[in-house]
């Protein structure tokens, strides 16, 4: 029997360093770090093993750097025309404090 206490489970499993009290051995899924020289001679079949669901560490010295996993869009694309406007009648009426700024006189009559 293993003592318990601070880093031994109820079930007097021993503990293993780096793995908090709550955390049982069956719960913990320890993944290999791939070098980074590895990974890039196999970079290929990394990436459909990724693709397949499994997901890869690759490091430097055995300390994880960076994480390789599957891609998935986050969102759904929009449909088009979800949005309605509506534009007013005189939108493309000049506005007289616009052209006093100008020094422009107002236009008037029908567009040539």
């Amino acid at each position: 029997m293993f003592p318990t206490g601070v880093g031994a489970w109820r079930d007097e499993t021993p503990a293993i360093p780096g793995i908090d009290v709550q955390t049982k051995p069956d719960q913990v899924e320890f993944m290999k770090v791939i070098n980074i020289q590895e990974a890039k001679t196999h970079l290929s079949r990394l990436v459909d093993s990724a693709h397949e669901g499994e997901e890869i560490l690759i490091g430097k010295h055995g300390k994880p750097l960076a994480r390789l996993i599957s891609f998935s869009p986050k969102t759904q694309p929009r449909p088009l025309g979800g949005l309605k406007i509506r534009i007013a009648d005189d939108f493309d009426e000049e506005d007289p404090r616009i052209s006093a700024i100008f020094g422009r006189p107002r236009k008037t009559g029908k567009p040539r």
